[in-house]
């Protein structure tokens, strides 16, 4: 029983770890392919479109 749970919940990972995945490259193509509209402070600048950021300052 307890191993019948074990392999479902590594099947869950996996299916989770696949759409992390796939989500990080539709976070890198948006931000790459995005006309950037930067609004912040002296410090940073974040795109309000896509969330990407520029540090001014460290």
């Amino acid at each position: 029983m307890k191993l019948v749970r074990l392999a479902k919940l590594e099947q869950e990972r996996a299916a989770l770890n696949a759409r992390i995945k796939e989500i990080e490259k539709e976070i890198i193509t948006l931000q790459t392919t995005c006309k950037h509209t930067f609004s912040g402070d002296s410090y940073s600048l974040s795109c309000i479109k896509c969330g990407i950021t520029r540090v001014l300052y460290y």
